[in-house]
């Protein structure tokens, strides 16, 4: 079964707080790709940067 998101959008991204574990661990069961931590925002904290396609 496809979720509905994916068959209106090709691929999401976004980032997420490398701090935060827990949204990280579900990302990755969600079957998210996170790519590794990058200065991201005005206070240039580490974020991952995340995508799933469909």
């Amino acid at each position: 079964m496809v979720a509905r998101w994916l068959r209106t959008y090709r691929v999401l991204r976004n980032h997420v707080d490398a701090r935060n574990s827990q949204a990280i661990r579900w990302l990755g069961w969600l079957g998210f790709t996170l790519k590794p931590a990058v200065p991201y925002g005005v206070a240039r904290l580490p974020f991952h940067p995340f995508e799933r396609s469909a």
